[in-house]
């Protein structure tokens, strides 16, 4: 699976998981994407059939979105901590949920 990320924040679980990101919305963490970085985004989602970005729930989503807008991919808010989202309060639950979720959304 070729996902977009927001955050450079999923590398650890990417590889563990067997998930290859191909590019990040952020060019550095902290740096809101300039409009040439969107651009960007797009040539690589539409280049290599990426489906899903990942994002964590506390960025603004309002790039995300605008990306998904031409692109067709999906935007996917994971937890990036247990008892992030509700009912996820155990690490099994904390994986459970974003393995679930993110095959619904390549689907």
């Amino acid at each position: 699976m070729k996902v977009i990320t927001y955050h450079k924040s999923w590398e650890y679980f990417a590889k563990r998981f067997g998930i290859n990101i191909v590019g990040q919305i952020e060019p550095k963490p902290g740096i809101p994407p300039s409009p040439a970085q969107v651009a960007k985004v797009i040539q690589i989602i539409n280049s290599n059939n990426v489906k899903v970005i990942i994002m964590e729930p506390y960025f603004d989503d309002s790039i995300p979105n605008l990306i998904a807008s031409k692109t067709k991919v999906k935007v996917l808010k994971l937890p990036n901590m247990v008892d992030a989202f509700p009912g996820e309060d155990s690490y099994f639950s904390f994986f459970d949920y974003i393995i679930n979720n993110l095959k619904k959304a390549v689907e």
